[in-house]
Protein backbone atom coordinates (compact mmCIF):
# COMPACT_ATOMS: atom_id res chain seq x y z
CA UNK A 1 0.00 0.00 0.00
CA UNK A 2 1.60 3.36 -0.75
CA UNK A 3 2.36 5.94 1.67
CA UNK A 4 -0.17 8.32 3.16
CA UNK A 5 2.12 11.34 1.61
CA UNK A 6 1.97 9.40 -1.67
CA UNK A 7 -1.91 8.87 -1.64
CA UNK A 8 -2.01 12.91 -0.57
CA UNK A 9 -0.10 13.97 -3.65
CA UNK A 10 -2.13 12.01 -5.67
CA UNK A 11 -5.64 13.55 -4.10
CA UNK A 12 -3.93 17.03 -4.53
CA UNK A 13 -3.09 16.51 -7.97
CA UNK A 14 -6.38 15.45 -9.03
CA UNK A 15 -8.07 17.69 -6.82
CA UNK A 16 -6.16 20.69 -8.41
CA UNK A 17 -6.85 19.73 -12.34
CA UNK A 18 -10.67 19.31 -10.90
CA UNK A 19 -10.24 23.06 -10.14
CA UNK A 20 -9.02 24.35 -12.95
CA UNK A 21 -11.25 22.81 -15.27
CA UNK A 22 -14.16 23.95 -13.37
CA UNK A 23 -12.53 27.24 -12.96
CA UNK A 24 -11.76 27.38 -16.76
CA UNK A 25 -16.25 26.42 -17.01
CA UNK A 26 -16.86 29.37 -15.19
CA UNK A 27 -17.51 27.82 -11.66
CA UNK A 28 -15.96 29.18 -8.83
CA UNK A 29 -13.85 26.63 -6.63
CA UNK A 30 -13.39 27.19 -3.03
CA UNK A 31 -11.40 24.66 -0.51
CA UNK A 32 -12.97 23.15 2.60
CA UNK A 33 -11.38 23.57 5.82
CA UNK A 34 -9.80 26.84 5.59
CA UNK A 35 -12.01 28.53 7.77
CA UNK A 36 -12.99 31.27 5.05
CA UNK A 37 -15.01 30.77 2.27
CA UNK A 38 -15.10 32.58 -1.04
CA UNK A 39 -17.54 35.44 -0.89
CA UNK A 40 -19.30 33.49 -3.86
CA UNK A 41 -19.65 30.45 -2.28
CA UNK A 42 -20.70 32.03 1.06
CA UNK A 43 -23.38 34.21 -1.27
CA UNK A 44 -24.48 30.59 -2.40
CA UNK A 45 -24.76 29.04 1.09
CA UNK A 46 -26.74 32.14 2.43
CA UNK A 47 -29.42 31.45 -0.13
CA UNK A 48 -29.90 28.00 0.80
CA UNK A 49 -31.58 25.46 3.44
CA UNK A 50 -28.90 23.05 2.27
CA UNK A 51 -27.20 21.15 5.41
CA UNK A 52 -24.00 22.33 4.50
CA UNK A 53 -24.53 25.92 5.71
Amino acid sequence: MPSFQNRKAIGDAHEQRVTQELNRRGWHVSPWGQGILGEPVRYALHRTSSSLR
